[in-house]
């Protein structure tokens, strides 16, 4: 799609995927979550949420997970300073998206080990996004989550980040908005075999 038939209410996902999955010993982005890998869930979830353009930001690994990808339509972003820190490759996907995409209103920001998180969660987050919201994230027993909506009036602060500073290091500069979410496997992430184990367990996925 050009970017000037991009419609200018599409919310664009931007998944991120590009660590080296080091604590874990193996690629997350590959990990098995009931019938396919976390990044093929992500890609699959987010498109049922109707978010639009999809991108992956990639680095390690990177050949091996992009022939991974089902989704041909999925725009792969290569992060080459991945391991410099998540700024990187927030600063990479938002820098796309302006290119290709100027006229999303939006992106969200999917972490890749978070294969868990719901359509419905993305659909109750883009209804506030669709209300002119700046920010918005799950609030779940009154701690912030992911992912994270961020409008496109923050895209500027967003390409200003360093190190390992991801989204929230801009949230001061914004009004952020909340949506109540009671499940509370959402504020699971994967860093070590045990977390891969335990949410696995949680939502009754079995070998």
């Amino acid at each position: 799609m050009k970017s000037n038939q991009q419609n200018l209410d599409s919310i664009a996902a931007i998944i991120l995927a590009a660590g080296a999955s080091s604590r874990f010993g193996a690629p997350k982005q590959l990990l098995i979550w009931e019938k396919d890998n976390f990044l093929n869930t992500l890609i699959k979830t987010t498109t049922e949420a109707g978010l639009s353009p999809i991108m992956v930001v990639l680095g390690c690994h990177a050949v091996e997970i992009e022939q991974h990808i089902l989704d041909k339509s999925v725009k792969v972003i290569y992060n080459q300073d991945w391991e410099k820190g998540q700024s990187t490759s927030v600063k990479a996907g938002v820098q796309a998206l302006i290119e290709a995409y100027p006229n999303v209103m939006g992106a969200f920001f999917l972490q890749v080990d978070q294969p868990q998180t719901p359509v419905e969660l993305l659909q109750k987050i883009k209804e506030k996004a669709y209300k002119g919201a700046q920010i918005v994230l799950p609030l779940i027993r009154g701690e912030k989550s992911s992912p994270v909506y961020f409008s496109k009036r923050c895209f500027d602060k967003l390409c200003q980040i360093t190190g390992d500073q991801g989204g929230r290091a801009i949230m001061s500069h914004f009004e952020v908005e909340t949506v109540e979410w009671s499940d509370e496997r959402q504020l699971l992430d994967i860093d070590r075999p045990e977390d891969y184990v335990r949410l696995r367990q949680l939502y009754g996925i079995h070998d």
